[in-house]
């Protein structure tokens, strides 16, 4: 209030209705944040710093005062969203509104957070779904639901990951920002990838964990993984070489 005050009675500068305009939006805000719409708020804070930003090299000494007073507010706000965001991520499972807050998380500029935080859910999703199994009294039925469970909920979260991470070829950056955005592609896709890669070990380690020494593994349970670690190629991953090494590995008990 006394900063509101002392623009209005020194630093009336040529910004400084605007700044002041800026200010009680960044309060409006608090509203759509208190109706959980994070995307909406996001947005809005985000343009407001596009706002501030663009006027900030001709502020006077006041308006930057001011200014600085207002890049906290908007921090504060998205901090508190980002909090919020990871508690989504970390309990919801309805996909639509997963999607919803890793682009708001996107937009936040914690694309890697976010995305780890995602990537956690569907790894805690396919344990879940695992534990609903059932009984294992019919070890084939229980292989092929393993490898059913796993292997499509991979493929779905690559599908999302491309659908989240899309490239706008249409879309034209100075040559500094191509390179961070490229550089972040590169992180995020190795993320994405090694989180891959630690579910099908996971799956072959859970069948050696599941299995008794002389228990045999039938053929159809073999087959049945192949299929789906087939179909992991049509996203971009193959993974067939961990299948093949199993069976190098349990030679003796298949049959």
């Amino acid at each position: 209030i006394s900063m509101r005050a002392n623009m209005r009675s020194v630093g009336m500068g040529s910004y400084c209705n605007q700044l002041l305009a800026l200010d009680s939006h960044v309060e409006e805000v608090d509203i759509t944040i208190a109706r959980a719409r994070y995307a909406n708020a996001v947005s809005a804070l985000m343009e407001m710093k596009k706002q501030l930003y663009q006027m900030r090299s001709q502020l006077n000494e006041t308006e930057t005062n001011f200014f600085e007073l207002l890049m906290i507010k908007i921090g504060l706000r998205c901090d508190s969203i980002y909090r919020k965001l990871v508690t989504n991520l970390n309990t919801n499972t309805e996909i639509s509104q997963l999607l919803s807050d890793m682009n708001t998380m996107i937009e936040l500029d914690k694309a890697e957070e976010g995305l780890e935080l995602f990537l956690q859910n569907r790894s805690d999703l396919i344990q879940d779904l695992i534990l609903h199994i059932g009984s294992f009294d019919n070890p084939t039925n229980y292989l092929t639901h393993l490898s059913v469970i796993r292997f499509q909920i991979m493929r779905q979260t690559v599908l999302n990951y491309k659908d989240l991470f899309k490239i706008d070829s249409k879309t034209h950056h100075s040559s500094s920002r191509n390179k961070e955005m490229e550089k972040s592609r590169k992180e995020l896709s190795s993320i994405l990838v090694n989180w891959c890669n630690v579910e099908v070990d996971k799956h072959f380690q859970l069948i050696n964990e599941q299995l008794l020494n002389n228990e045999m593994i039938s053929p159809s349970s073999i087959k049945s993984s192949r299929k789906q670690i087939d179909e992991l190629k049509s996203v971009g991953l193959d993974f067939v070489y961990k299948l093949d090494e199993f069976i190098r590995a349990n030679n003796h008990r298949i049959g």
